[in-house]
């Protein structure tokens, strides 16, 4: 009995440990709106699209077809953003 009780207790805490990771891991996101350049203008626009700054496969784009998102740095937009993870 005593075995049980110590084998349920480990397989507790190791998943505990997991998703504190995950948890963790998930904090390192930074979200940013997203700007795109205007060149009639020459002003970065800022739109009301919500990117991260930490590197994916997936660029930041406004709408479905759109430009690539930036971010502010300044008064320029030059470094890319990302889509923010679906969790």
């Amino acid at each position: 009995m005593k075995n049980l009780f110590f084998s349920a207790f480990i397989v507790l805490v190791g998943t505990g440990a997991a998703f504190a990771t995950q948890k963790a891991d998930n904090g390192k996101i930074a979200i940013v709106k997203g700007y795109h350049f205007d060149e009639a203008q020459g002003l970065c626009i800022v739109t009301d699209q919500d990117c991260s700054t930490v590197f994916s496969e997936d660029m930041c784009t406004w709408g479905a077809a759109g430009p690539e998102l930036r971010e502010l740095n300044g008064t320029s937009c030059v470094n890319p953003l990302y889509q923010v993870p679906q969790n």
